[in-house]
């Protein structure tokens, strides 16, 4: 059966609180021929510690007038685990380039949106020190374009009073 199933397989006879092993694919691990002392869960799927190993259990009972035998099918628990686990590094692997690629993005976005501020910012500066020789040129989007625009009249204006000014 065992084999069928690509499980382990106890079957076990039940009295009270007390269980003992009558057949097992796990015979050697389960102390061959002496009886071994079993709290099978019966109904839902549960984990079983057997001779340093964790298994996923599932047990059912077989009749019900005492003694109740009962057949458990047990996996050991890593070979149960290890196709999520294997999931579980694939989706992390897929995070963290999906994450990377984002900042990598952010960084460049930010870089690209961040020029035509620093041009028009630049450009405050010349014209606060009192240079209106060049015209302020942002690029970017529109608002930007009729900011530099805005810049550029009142450089100009402010070029105008101080030649009035000077010469006048």
């Amino acid at each position: 059966i065992s084999e069928l199933v690509g499980m382990d397989v106890v079957f076990a006879q039940q009295q009270g609180q007390n269980s003992r092993v009558l057949a097992s694919s796990l015979a050697p691990a389960m102390g061959g021929e002496s009886p071994v002392r079993l709290a099978l869960p019966v109904g839902a799927p549960a984990s079983l510690r057997v001779a340093d190993q964790e298994y996923l259990v599932s047990a059912v009972r077989l009749n019900a007038a005492a003694p109740v035998v009962g057949i458990a099918l047990m996996k050991p628990m890593d070979e149960v685990l290890a196709p999520y686990r294997k999931l579980a590094w694939t989706l992390g692997l897929i995070i963290g380039a999906t994450l990377l690629a984002a900042i990598a993005a952010g960084v460049v976005l930010g870089r690209s949106a961040a020029r035509p501020i620093q041009r028009l910012a630049s450009g405050a500066l010349r014209i606060a020190r009192g240079d209106y020789s060049t015209q302020v040129e942002a690029g970017g989007g529109q608002e930007l374009t009729e900011l530099a625009q805005a810049f550029n009249s009142m450089q100009t204006g402010i070029a105008d009073r101080e030649a009035k000014l000077l010469h006048g």
